[in-house]
């Protein structure tokens, strides 16, 4: 017998998250009559059908906007971006993402849909209660306090580690902030994509090699380790933490499948962590971020503002007065280097380290 191919995604997933009540009454009956079937084929040893369910766009928004709805209360919580450096190297990042796993399975109410470690700040998106999410991360910022003190001359102030937590109020927004904090370690560090860049939850979004590796762990954090790590036996109760590669994967203590369906399928996030470049300037300016682009981001915002604001398909074609008044613009609103100022528009050194003073 041949698949049936009804849809895009696999029907028994969608079941199996609980998305059945979403369905129209034509796709469930359908859902029904070929479980049916398939009961009745692997009793006599006949192939199954493949069940998927073809959902419209409209479909696919409603959705992901019940989902939304259903979360209750969703926050950006983020720490200065201007701390001093924290994180020294890769043990040290290790340490702080288990130490995070070990406080988000103390405060099981608090639903982590992605994060963001830097080596001075840290970006996290969750669900949750306000009071509740400020009390997890008290508890991770004293754990980290404990940890460093407990380095020798590691002379770390966590006084002003403090998060700010801003409120999601609607869909887009939270599909905007959770790609905002997906490419954040990208974008800083330029060896890594988002789907490689490691401290984070970022990687596991729809990227099934990365979730297939990470959904058995190599072991799990014995509780002699645990209170070694945080100095405390408070943390007995919370169960097993999964560990890969030596520290508690995201991928276990972060709820990346509720993430992945506020976006309509994998295409839709994608354009989003890469194309989606004006909504991350909002978020920056609202969380009080400086913004910094990549060429490729950067070439957009250039093309897209000389199309604007001088008709023209490409900043190479502008004169060199337009090239000038697109140069100020990109370096003083867009955080553009000269380099990339140079690599854009093809001006000489001289002339931009005149114009900008530097």
């Amino acid at each position: 017998m041949q698949n049936a191919q009804v849809n895009d995604i696999n029907a028994s997933q969608a079941l199996q998250a609980g998305l059945a009540g979403y369905l129209t009454p034509s796709q469930q009956l359908c859902i029904s009559i070929i479980t049916l079937i398939n009961h009745r084929c692997r009793l006599i040893g006949q192939t199954t059908i493949e069940m998927n369910v073809r959902l419209s766009y409209h479909d696919k928004e409603t959705v992901c906007l019940n989902i939304f709805n259903e979360m209750g209360e969703v926050y950006h919580g983020c720490t200065p971006e201007n701390h001093p450096i924290i994180i020294k190297n890769n043990e040290e990042f290790k340490t702080a993402c288990t130490l995070l796993a070990i406080c988000r399975l103390r405060y099981p109410k608090v639903i982590i849909l992605t994060f963001e470690l830097m080596n001075n700040h840290l970006h996290l998106v969750a669900a949750g209660s306000q009071e509740t999410i400020l009390m997890m991360f008290a508890e991770y910022k004293a754990l980290l306090e404990k940890y460093f003190l407990y380095e020798e001359d590691s002379g770390i102030e966590l006084n002003e580690f403090k998060l700010k937590l801003h409120k999601i109020t609607d869909l887009e927004n939270l599909r905007n902030v959770i790609a905002y904090v997906n490419r954040n370690g990208s974008v800083v560090d330029e060896e890594h994509s988002p789907y490689s860049y490691p401290w984070g939850a970022n990687r596991f979004y729809f990227n099934t090699e990365a979730a297939e590796r990470h959904n058995t762990p190599q072991r799990f954090l014995r509780a002699k380790e645990c209170r070694a790590l945080t100095h405390s036996r408070k943390y007995d109760g919370i169960g097993a933490v999964p560990l890969v590669d030596g520290y508690a994967s995201p991928f276990h203590f972060c709820d990346i499948s509720t993430g992945e369906k506020i976006f309509r399928d994998a295409r839709h996030y994608f354009y989003k962590i890469s194309k989606n470049i004006e909504s991350y300037e909002e978020i920056a300016r609202m969380i009080g971020e400086n913004i910094f682009y990549t060429d490729n981001d950067m070439f957009q915002i250039a093309c897209i503002i000389s199309r604007k604001e001088h008709n023209c398909s490409s900043p190479h074609l502008l004169s060199r007065d337009g090239k000038i008044k697109l140069a100020k613009i990109l370096h003083y609103d867009y955080n553009a280097t000269l380099k990339q100022v140079q690599r854009m528009l093809k001006i000489d050194v001289m002339t931009l380290k005149s114009l900008f003073g530097e």
